[in-house]
């Protein structure tokens, strides 16, 4: 049994099918389906049952998957070892980070770290979708918001204070707390509701608003945008907001008051920062960050 043959089995899994498999592995689907074919012979049993173009995992295949997991991230981990072994920092970064965060901090950071450093390339793809950097195979991945994934390596950037910001038509009509029931709210949320409680907090005192939803977005990059466009009011993390804020696009609204923060991570496969250019972009990175104003 190949151990790659594994983690195409693992990919098949995740992408839910043979030819997104094989866009995510970089490889022919012709490729992709001998393999799994071959992974199956030595199996000895099916590890899908096909309906057409869908595929189900069979007992057997429910069975390997967790091996199959588990190979992946042994192999990423195997791997990141062997690179570490190169010893001066040099290489090739792979990097994946949301839209408005990698244009705002990590676009100019990168450039000047790049300069110093003329043994060191890059590949950097911005994405607002939630990016596993195992199952995509980057060294680093950027998240805002707390991750989930147990087997990654998770390191804490930094953490924005998440603000009041409207365009400024609508922040003229803003005087107090009260005001917000009458604006609508762009609400950054996977659930839509038709009414939001907005918890603020003006130092130790704590206000609760309920107020209007008209638009309800997933990702806050867009709620950005959204809100600019003079859809509503919206709750932002400081530092996404600032270039809309520069372009009076989006304007403070009660600036005294706050929701709380939200923490900002770098995501990375097993044993990746033990890479010295990754475990070094890391480093200055973070005092980059910490240079920006984030907590």
């Amino acid at each position: 049994m190949d151990a790659d043959d594994l983690v195409l089995f693992d990919a098949i899994i995740s992408e839910g099918g043979l030819s997104a498999a094989a866009r995510r592995l970089g490889l022919p689907k012709a490729t992709v389906s001998r393999r799994l074919i071959r992974l199956e012979a030595a199996v000895g049993v099916p590890l899908f049952d096909r309906f057409g173009r869908k595929l189900r995992l069979t007992q057997a295949g429910e069975v390997l998957r967790g091996p199959s997991k588990t190979m992946g991230i042994a192999l990423s981990e195997a791997r990141s070892l062997a690179k570490a072994a190169m010893g001066p920092t040099q290489g090739l970064l792979r990097i994946v980070s949301p839209f408005l965060f990698g244009k705002l901090v990590l676009s100019p950071f990168l450039g000047r770290f790049l300069a110093e450093r003329e043994h060191v390339t890059a590949v950097v793809r911005f994405d607002n979708s939630r990016i596993d950097p195992l199952r995509d195979n980057v060294d680093l991945a950027i998240r805002i918001g707390q991750p989930s994934e147990p087997y990654l390596i998770t390191s804490r950037l930094a953490s924005a204070t998440l603000g009041l910001y409207a365009p400024p038509a609508l922040a003229a009509r803003v005087t107090t707390c009260d005001d917000l029931a009458n604006l609508p709210f762009v609400q950054v949320s996977n659930d839509h509701t038709d009414e939001a409680v907005l918890n603020l907090r003006d130092g130790d005192d704590v206000l609760s608003q309920r107020v209007k939803v008209c638009c309800t977005v997933n990702d806050p990059e867009a709620a950005c945008t959204i809100s600019a466009g003079g859809a509503g009011f919206s709750v932002l993390p400081t530092f996404l907001a600032a270039d809309f804020v520069a372009r009076g696009s989006l304007v403070p609204v009660l600036p005294r008051l706050v929701m709380g923060n939200v923490d900002i991570f770098a995501l990375l496969p097993p044993g990746r920062n033990a890479i010295p250019v990754v475990a070094e972009f890391l480093k200055s990175l973070r005092q980059q960050i910490g240079r920006k104003g984030f907590q």
